[in-house]
This record gives C-alpha cells, sequence and structure tokens, in this order.
C-alpha cells in the first residue's frame, strides 16, 4: 500500500511539473505599414490625412507621432488588439517647399516595437 501511494505521489508531481513549463507562444511584434508606396505629397499650409496601418499581434501598449516639418492632429484611434488603419490630419508649416515626414513608433504588451516613416515632398 505504501509503494502504490509513494508511485502515485511521484506521477502527480511529475505530472504538475511538466504542466508548468510550459511556455506560452510570445506572439509576433507589432507591424506598421501605409498604404501608398513611394513619396507622398502635400501643399504648406493645407491640411492633409495620412493612413498608417497598424498591427498588434500582441496588444497595443503605447505609441509616438513625431512630425518633422509639421503640425498634427491624430484623427484616428490606435488599435488596441489585432489590425486597424490609423488616420492622422497633418498641415506642414514653413515658407519653402522641401521634404518632410511623418514617422510613428508603437510598443505592444510584451515590449516589441516597430517604426515606419513616411516621406512627404511639401510644395507651395
Amino acid at each position: 500500500m505504501n509503494k502504490l501511494f509513494n508511485l502515485m505521489l511521484v506521477f502527480a508531481l511529475v505530472a504538475f511539473t511538466s504542466s508548468c513549463n510550459k511556455d506560452e507562444a510570445v506572439p509576433d511584434g507589432p507591424t506598421i505599414t501605409y498604404p501608398s508606396a513611394g513619396i507622398q505629397t502635400a501643399v504648406v499650409g493645407v491640411a492633409k490625412d495620412f493612413i498608417f496601418t497598424a498591427n498588434f499581434p500582441g496588444g497595443y501598449k503605447a505609441h509616438t507621432l513625431t512630425v518633422f516639418n509639421g503640425a498634427g492632429l491624430e484623427t484616428g484611434a490606435i488599435p488596441t488588439e489585432g489590425s486597424a488603419q490609423v488616420t492622422f490630419t497633418i498641415s506642414f508649416t514653413g515658407s519653402s517647399e522641401g521634404t518632410a515626414a511623418i514617422t510613428l513608433s508603437v510598443t505592444d504588451r510584451n515590449n516589441k516595437s516597430a517604426e515606419n516613416t513616411m516621406v512627404i515632398d511639401v510644395t507651395l
């Protein structure tokens, strides 16, 4: 009887230990794309919508939008899970033509991050 009890105890410990060692799969990191390849265009002082697609397999944690040579307003919601299009309305400032950029950086709940920069040719 004692040997049977010890055998059952060993089996239970082995089963418990093996179930505790299973690692959960960590989802892929986020991705950011924008629909139009190449350089985008804008006119100084005229607000224009720029669209990024953000994908968060590991869930959303944070984001940063950086506009070089312009000022912007975030008009779309960043998805908390999955994928969605995010629209930013940007008005570029200055008095001359040139190159500007919008960079979207994101981080997921697993602290994986992604960044994508859209280059814009700004004209008068």
